[in-house]
């Protein structure tokens, strides 16, 4: 993944953007979506990479598999709500944008909710 031109597409978005949001802004708008969805088609694209090296430690691995799926979950949820509220921020409404974020903790935290069992489990082992 070229990241440099990742990173220059969208600045140059942005600055064409913000010129064209005082003459058109239904058209800045429209066009600052299509830079994202064509951003996250060649990030996902890139990602092949990265989830057949995914694929070969989940299956090299001895751990609990249930683990690397919590992982995996965390992952995806941290990338939506981030998305989401960056998205309702930019759009100027910051209080949908902290209620994205913090959907997105709580959901972070009700998938990751077996690891905090198994963490207790390990400590009440260990005072025994």
């Amino acid at each position: 993944m070229n990241i440099t031109a990742i990173c220059l597409v969208c600045i140059v978005t942005a600055v064409i953007c913000r010129v064209l949001s005082r003459e058109s802004a239904e058209f800045s708008s429209a066009l600052s979506i299509c830079a994202v969805i064509v951003t996250g088609a060649v990030v996902l694209y890139t990602a092949t990479d990265l989830l057949a090296l995914a694929k070969r430690l989940y299956d090299s691995t001895s751990a609990d598999r249930q683990y690397f799926g919590i992982m995996i979950k965390g992952a995806g949820i941290c990338i939506v709500s981030k998305t989401a509220s960056d998205c309702c921020r930019d759009c100027g409404e910051s209080a949908l944008a902290s209620a994205a974020e913090t959907a997105g903790r709580l959901a972070l935290l009700m998938t990751a909710s077996p690891l905090f069992g198994c963490v207790l489990t390990l400590v009440e082992e260990l005072i025994e």
